[in-house]
């Protein structure tokens, strides 16, 4: 199996257009926008395994109820992709974040930066909760992938 590296183009990129090599892959509409180093990093990840069979980006939302705000709202999920799993397909929904937004903020000096981190934080279970429930029932697996992933490069 080829493991892809990353193609330095994107490596200090915060946002742009994403240029697939293997544009028969991507099964999306128009432009493929990416908005951070990591989207950018799955996208030319998913692009050039051999094991993804098709991906999408941001492909559809889900609605979730956010514990911090009281509020019912939608979020997109970040990638969906098919990759082979010996003889089968198995499908991924899939949300990239830096690994210190998937972990419980801890006690600082600063409350105010505290309190946006922790609602963050809480923000993120409730999106990863209703996804993770609606992933299931439509028979995928929800995946959160931080910076680490790469670092093994496989599901």
């Amino acid at each position: 199996m080829i493991k892809p590296t990353f193609n330095p183009r994107y490596k200090h990129a915060k946002s742009g257009i994403f240029k697939p090599q293997h544009p028969e892959k991507y099964k999306g509409y128009g432009q493929i926008i990416f908005k951070s180093f990591l989207e950018a990093k799955m996208m030319y990840y998913l692009d050039n395994d051999p094991k993804c069979v098709a991906w999408w980006a941001e492909p559809f939302s889900i609605k979730y109820f956010d514990k911090s705000t009281n509020r019912w709202r939608q979020y997109y999920i970040d990638f969906v992709a098919e990759m082979m799993n010996g003889t089968s397909k198995v499908k991924y929904w899939i949300e990239t974040k830096t690994v210190g937004e998937t972990q419980k903020p801890t006690g600082g000096r600063n409350t105010m930066a505290l309190l946006e981190n922790t609602k963050t934080y809480v923000k993120n279970l409730c999106k990863w909760n209703a996804a993770q429930k609606i992933a299931k029932q439509h028979g995928a697996k929800f995946l959160v992938i931080t910076e680490e992933f790469f670092k093994k490069k496989s599901f």
